[in-house]
């Protein structure tokens, strides 16, 4: 849904990346930020044709973003949602501008971001690892967004729940 703002839960962003590639490919004007190289991300992904910022304080090429001021992310997706028709964007590497700011700081930007998603009709996807959050942490960032499951196998259901509404209907006439 257009508009919002996706938390992507996981040890690896490559669901994340899966969904963004398929964006992208079916008309969607994308960008990424990241923490792997540019290269190898359009390598990896078939994302060739789609502008990838690498988020880095060492790296000093045009395609590089500093993680610190976290304003620097913001401009990099406003400028890019301003000129961008059905926009998406993914930003990997949350973990590493809290790293290098704070949590609130951090929060602060996802409410941002959140904001201009919404204004733009865009989405915005996000990539994390649970494990690197606090309970309050990730809390609040779920708060500022809707939460995407990683894939996997459907639950399963237990046959006796299933059944029991078919029993109790066949007892009460």
């Amino acid at each position: 849904e257009r508009g919002l703002t996706y938390l992507i839960p996981g040890a690896a962003p490559s669901h994340a990346f899966e969904i963004f590639r398929d964006l992208v490919t079916h008309g969607a004007q994308g960008l990424c930020l990241t923490r792997k190289p540019p290269k190898t991300v359009m390598e990896e992904y078939g994302l060739e044709r789609t502008p990838v910022l690498w988020l880095s304080r060492v790296a000093n090429q045009k395609t590089c973003v500093r993680p610190s001021p976290p304003e620097n992310v913001a401009m990099a997706i406003e400028h890019f949602l301003e000129v961008g028709k059905e926009s998406v964007v993914l930003l990997d590497g949350l973990e590493y501008l809290i790293a290098h700011n704070d949590f609130s700081t951090i929060l602060a930007l996802l409410h941002d971001l959140n904001e201009l998603v919404s204004i733009s009709e865009s989405i915005l996807l996000i990539p994390i690892d649970p494990r690197t959050l606090g309970e309050r942490e990730f809390a609040l960032a779920s708060r500022e967004t809707r939460i995407i499951s990683p894939p996997g196998p459907s639950p399963k259901i237990d046959v006796q729940v299933a059944r029991a509404p078919a029993v109790l209907s066949r007892r009460n006439p």
